[in-house]
């Protein structure tokens, strides 16, 4: 990584944009597909079980697809404790490009079974 190059941009030191891009990377982090309107997140952590999972946008609603176990790590992992849904780190793409990287997300589930989106994400670029 040539950017720690003090010869190199910003005396050798990383962005914070250079942060995000790597834990988009590298993390294995959730992200949202701002073209196809899902999100999917690589680990979900919920009273003692680790799962991967994704949320289609479905009108206002979000619905579950893609429930499986996992054994995967992940460094910023969301959480879902009693229908809460918090995902600490999201990086927003449309299918070939990063476009952006959010922070505090978080969903609701409502009798229903689906999720509200609760909560606005800090744009961090």
């Amino acid at each position: 990584m040539n950017y720690c190059n003090r010869a190199w941009n910003n005396n050798g030191q990383l962005s914070d944009v250079d942060r995000y891009m790597v834990k988009a990377a590298y993390g294995d982090v959730p992200r949202f597909h701002s073209t196809n309107k899902f999100v999917c997140f690589p680990v979900v952590l919920s009273e003692g079980s680790q799962f991967s999972g994704c949320l289609r946008q479905s009108g206002s609603k979000w619905e579950v697809f893609d429930i499986v176990a996992t054994s995967k790590k992940s460094i910023d992992p969301a959480t879902l404790s009693n229908g809460t849904l918090s995902i600490p780190f999201v990086y927003s793409y449309d299918g070939q490009n990063v476009t952006g990287f959010y922070r505090n997300l978080t969903f609701q589930q409502d009798a229903d079974g689906l999720f509200k989106l609760t909560s606005t994400a800090t744009f961090l670029n």
